[in-house]
């Protein structure tokens, strides 16, 4: 593998260091994926509200919704995240002449 430039350098450390990701679609992809899944989970979290709302720490519809909300935009982030770590971390293996 060449590196041809430093935007081609950037990419390389960010995607299996670390540093800021400029790509519009991994960015676009987090997007997605953390609003389906907060969505998903505050949408649980309230059907869990109505069957069990005896067992839960927050009482009120505002608590569920902050807490279930907190929870699915921690979790969405760190799956997404870990997603496009593997794949880009692939795609780089893929590109490396042995």
């Amino acid at each position: 593998m060449v590196i041809t430039n430093i935007k081609h350098f950037y990419n390389i450390a960010t995607d299996l260091i670390t540093g800021i990701n400029f790509r519009k679609k991994d960015n676009f992809f987090q997007l997605k994926f953390i609003s389906i899944f907060t969505a998903i989970i505050v949408v649980l979290a309230y059907i869990w509200y109505f069957m069990y709302s005896e067992f839960l720490l927050a009482t009120t519809f505002f608590g569920v919704a902050l807490t279930s909300a907190s929870i699915g935009v921690l979790v969405g982030m760190i799956i997404s995240g870990a997603y496009l770590a593997i794949k880009k971390t692939i795609q780089h293996i893929k590109a490396i002449d042995f």
